[in-house]
């Protein structure tokens, strides 16, 4: 049913493509940003909405890519030059990935990360990385690996790398 935010597992109406140059659109991924990790970073809210939009730059990286049911943004995930500072010889990172709650569970965040990962490749990245403190099992279900366990602003986190099929899409 549209706009019940219902959505059949495995219906074809949820596509992924580049975060699109709308203002409404890029406050509303730093929302969900915001909301899921601003304790953890202590970022005011204009930093996640700066983050955001960095990815509609031209450069290559950082770049985000979302979900959509019909015309409804329903996840994201993005692709990074660093998002640990204490592992700076680290990059790039799959990062900000993030599924609506009330469209979880259906492959939608897979879906995204598969999308970062070979995008990622199509630039010639070797290899990606993540850092999670609760979703390990997630990731190692699409073929991420724990390389390391660290205390990160006051969580115990497992960085994960993967690698990418570089050059292929």
């Amino acid at each position: 049913m549209r706009g019940s935010g219902r959505l059949e597992r495995g219906r074809a109406d949820v596509t992924v493509r580049e975060l699109p140059n709308r203002g409404r659109v890029v406050r509303l991924l730093a929302r969900w940003l915001f909301g899921e990790w601003g304790g953890l970073s202590r970022r005011p809210f204009r930093a996640y909405v700066r983050k955001v939009r960095e990815s509609l730059r031209e450069d290559p990286l950082p770049f985000t890519v979302v979900a959509f049911a019909g015309s409804r943004p329903v996840g994201c995930a993005s692709c990074w030059e660093q998002d640990m500072h204490i592992r700076g010889d680290l990059s790039p990172w799959l990062a900000a990935v993030y599924v609506d709650p009330t469209f979880r569970n259906r492959g939608i965040g897979s879906r995204l990360c598969r999308e970062v990962e070979a995008r990622a490749g199509l630039l010639a990245y070797e290899k990606l990385y993540l850092f999670t403190p609760d979703r390990e099992n997630f990731y190692e279900r699409m073929g991420w690996k724990t390389v390391e366990r660290v205390v990160y602003r006051g969580q115990d986190v497992a960085i994960m790398e993967k690698e990418t099929k570089p050059g292929t899409p």
